[in-house]
């Protein structure tokens, strides 16, 4: 079976919701919400997901949940903590 890129995208993302590529970006963020929640550090959990720039999870966190992973963690479990 051959089938255009184009037409196995629009295929993805009427299955999911979303392109493969958002769907691939949003699942270490989704893992990186988990253990934030579970008590874990920001820098802890960049480098559990993969990420070791300080800016790259910042970024990426950012912008899939609307605020800094420190932020996010304080919010949810009312701790104190620093950034990624």
């Amino acid at each position: 079976m051959h089938a255009h890129p184009t037409h196995l995208i629009r295929c993805f993302k009427q299955t999911y919701g979303l392109p493969p590529h958002a769907y691939l970006t949003g699942k270490p963020i989704e893992h990186a919400r988990r253990l934030l929640l579970d008590g874990r550090r920001p820098a802890e959990v960049a480098t559990t997901i993969g990420l070791h720039d300080q800016a790259h999870p910042n970024r990426h966190f950012t912008r899939n949940v609307g605020t800094t992973p420190a932020r996010y963690r304080r919010t949810r479990t009312g701790s104190r903590t620093t950034a990624f």
